[in-house]
């Protein structure tokens, strides 16, 4: 006992020594709507009750360009802030995670169903930004302001330019924001990112949803629908609407990959409108919006050039595009209803783009569309709304092309994104059971059975139709669902580093759009007698040590995680106390 006890007194001073480096992840500070008053926000227990609390007591050093910074996690719950939230300091603020659980992990956040509702009340803004930050994870409504930025307002933040040419804005994702008045989001001079949210029902004299004034903002994978412009005499734009771009940055306004429907504006844009903003738009779906004098989809003012690519604009009303026909505008690799006349186009086409279901507004593609694989390659991203890879080979000629729109065609689409082994590190002949992980990643459900194998030692890789060491039938999939598929249980009869690898629909039962993605692996599985072999050299000693230091106290999906490091049996997900004595029991281990 005392040779234990002195190992773990080493061990702790070594730890110690090397601890510094993991405090630059920086600080966690909790907040839940429902904890008890008097909090200091230093964990779950302890959370603020309010999301300003934990933006006060975050380190104010930290720099724009020195990531990772203090971190605010905010559970489940509703927000009602008796004045504006100020956000006036380098910090992640992540809503999302779960209040049934009393301290939850970001493996266990979701911002769409632990919903994180911050409301202005119909009386205040939600939130004034005046340092790069990122928001994350928030239903933001009911703001109201007279001078713009209801919901969130981005107050002169430059954009930092970092080394190697990078540069770092403010980031607003995962967020739905809604039913607010007077431009929701109101980007002033700060080239605002924009990812992966939802803005409906806002309302403005000018930019219902979007207002941004002398910025270039980054827009992605984002809906817009139900916003309305409401001033005849304004800019318009009843999504967006922006006023020049940022000649301090040099940057344009993109928008990429986004879906506008049912948007209006009182005169000009329905969906946007631009004054000398100059926005370069790829791989937008324009559909149903309307504007009281022209430019259903799309208005132009003055010397705005727009370039739109790969795009569809139909069913807007009175007309679709609204353009000046100057020099730097461009249309290109688009589907127009009544066909596109002005200056450079090119590749355009007229025909139905055959939507899904229009009119339960899911704007995905049919297989019969004109608009799978005819768009370029020099004007696409690399994903589409839905986050699907692009592109894929829409019409099985072989070859994969670009979609018009904001939705990449495809089929069911079966892979494996993990395999986990319970015990994570087992000895010889201890039983362990297997984890496959499985998404449909399509946009089709998958309604035939189909099998998932797992191979427990091989070589090479298995092919098609070959049995594995154990599998499992699944009778059906859901298009971007996910499930875990469970097998036991197997031994390992010797110690070793054994190859494993999995496959999903093994017998090809399942039409997919792609096929060679089905196979998972390799991927090692270490059996031998010392669980705190880190590393993975066969010896317990102190690179181990500095390996766990650099991990200490992370929570898994967070910052410094690192799985080897959770040597608890089964892992709890947190490093930690215990997971240190398994390493001072293992201490010295060596395998034979």
């Amino acid at each position: 006992m005392e040779t234990q006890n002195a190992k773990k007194i080493v061990l702790l001073l070594a730890i110690g020594l090397l601890l510094p480096a993991a405090s630059l992840w920086g600080d966690i500070w909790y907040v839940d709507a429902a904890a008890p008053a008097g909090g200091d926000g230093n964990t779950w227990a302890t959370a603020f009750r309010d999301i300003q609390s934990a933006v006060d007591a975050a380190d104010p050093t930290w720099m724009e360009c020195m990531a990772p910074f203090d971190h605010i996690y905010v559970k489940k719950g509703i927000y009602a802030p008796a004045s504006t939230i100020t956000i006036n300091k380098v910090v992640d603020i992540l809503g999302g995670f779960p209040n049934s659980v009393a301290n939850p992990t970001p493996a266990q956040r979701n911002w769409k169903t632990n919903l994180t509702i911050v409301t202005g009340g119909n009386l205040r803004s939600c939130f004034h930004i005046t340092s790069i930050c990122e928001l994350n994870g928030f239903y933001i409504q009911n703001g109201f302001s007279t001078s713009l930025g209801s919901a969130v307002f981005v107050d002169n933040v430059d954009p930092a330019e970092c080394p190697f040419g990078s540069w770092i804005t403010v980031k607003i994702k995962n967020c739905w924001i809604r039913d607010c008045e007077d431009s929701a989001v109101y980007d002033d001079h700060s080239d605002v990112t924009i990812q992966d949210c939802i803005l409906s029902g806002n309302s403005s004299a000018t930019g219902g949803a979007i207002y941004h004034n002398r910025s270039s903002p980054l827009i992605e994978r984002c809906k817009f629908y139900e916003n309305q412009a409401t001033a005849v005499g304004s800019l318009g734009g009843g999504a967006i609407a922006g006023w020049y771009g940022n000649l301090d940055t040099g940057q344009v306004a993109r928008i990429n990959d986004c879906l506008f429907y049912e948007n209006s504006a009182a005169n000009y844009g329905g969906a946007i409108s631009y004054q000398q903003g100059y926005p370069r738009i790829k791989n937008c779906t324009f559909v149903k919006n309307t504007a009281g004098m022209a430019g259903g989809a799309y208005h132009a003012n003055m010397s705005d050039a727009p370039r739109i690519w790969n795009s569809i604009c139909w069913d807007n009303s009175p007309d679709e595009l609204d353009l000046l026909d100057q020099a730097g505008q461009e249309v290109r690799y688009c589907d127009i209803e009544g066909g596109y006349t002005g200056i450079n186009g090119s590749n355009n086409i007229n025909k139905n783009p055959r939507f899904v279901d229009a009119d339960a507004d899911d704007y995905h593609l049919q297989s019969i569309s004109p608009c799978i694989d005819t768009a370029s390659e020099w004007y696409g991203n690399d994903s589409d709304l839905d986050k699907q890879d692009r592109p894929l080979d829409g019409d099985g000629d072989g070859t994969p092309e670009y979609d018009m729109g904001a939705y990449e065609f495809s089929f069911v689409d079966l892979m494996i994104t993990a395999i986990e082994t319970r015990p994570y590190k087992p000895a010889p002949l201890q039983a362990v059971d297997i984890d496959i992980t499985v998404v449909n990643q399509g946009t089709k459900d998958a309604t035939q059975l189909f099998y998932v194998d797992w191979y427990a030692d091989r070589d090479v890789p298995p092919v098609a139709q070959e049995a594995g060491s154990r599998w499992a039938e699944v009778d059906s999939l859901g298009a971007g669902e996910t499930i875990v598929v469970t097998l036991s249980s197997w031994d390992y009869e010797l110690a070793g580093v054994y190859t494993m690898y999995a496959q999903v629909d093994t017998d090809e039962d399942v039409a997919e759009n792609n096929e060679t993605n089905n196979l998972f692996g390799p991927q090692t599985i270490h059996v031998n007698t010392c669980r705190a072999d880190i590393n993975e050299d066969n010896h317990v000693d102190m690179e181990d040590i500095a390996r766990m230091a650099k991990a200490w106290l992370s929570s898994e999906g967070g910052p410094g995680w690192d799985r080897q490091c959770d040597l608890t049996e089964p892992g709890d997900g947190e490093i930690g106390i215990p997971d240190m004595s398994v390493l001072a029991d293992d201490w010295l281990c060596k395998e034979p």
